[in-house]
């Protein structure tokens, strides 16, 4: 399919983050750049799958374009298995979530959500939404800017993205 899609598509790209959750409970994860899943377990996150960038800034994506590095093709995804239990929640994001959400802010977020009965789909709007008034302060010290820091560079406050999040609660088959 990708090879199929690099020759209709003259220039593209996208990080690409899929999930397959198996009836057994088996999830198997491949994500390819600066998105990225949490496996979060009661108060816990027990998987947050690694980000991929090239250099601070720019991740590893999917790409048509033939200039670019063979890295950038669905074999070099990170690819994590875990075995889940009913009740595990998985939180799907790009970066537009997780340069202005530090990992323990996510887990604060959906364990208050549940805690409030909250489903899925508000879990996922309130974690957009805090993510998005993130963007907004220049003040906040968020993740992006902690890797800008660490990568030499100056900046402060959140960064505005696209903002994609996706939240689902493992059930039992």
């Amino acid at each position: 399919a990708y090879a199929r899609a690099c020759r209709a598509v003259k220039f593209g790209s996208a990080t690409c983050c899929v999930a397959c959750l198996a009836p057994d409970g088996t999830l198997n994860v491949a994500n390819l750049g600066d998105s990225a899943l949490l496996v979060i377990r009661g108060t816990s996150c027990i998987l947050f799958t690694d980000r991929q960038q090239v250099k601070f800034n720019a991740p590893y994506q999917l790409s048509t374009h033939p200039r670019l590095p063979e890295l950038m093709c669905p074999a070099n995804s990170v690819q994590e298995t875990l075995q889940t239990r009913p009740g595990d929640i998985l939180v799907v994001a790009s970066d537009g979530l997780l340069d202005n959400l530090f990992e323990r802010d996510i887990v604060g977020l959906v364990v208050q959500a549940q805690a409030k009965g909250w489903g899925q789909p508000m879990i996922a709007r309130l974690l957009k939404q805090v993510a998005l008034n993130n963007t907004r302060d220049m003040t906040y010290e968020s993740p992006f800017a902690v890797g800008a820091r660490e990568a030499g560079y100056r900046y402060v406050g959140g960064k505005p993205d696209d903002i994609t999040v996706l939240v689902a609660k493992v059930v039992q088959a």
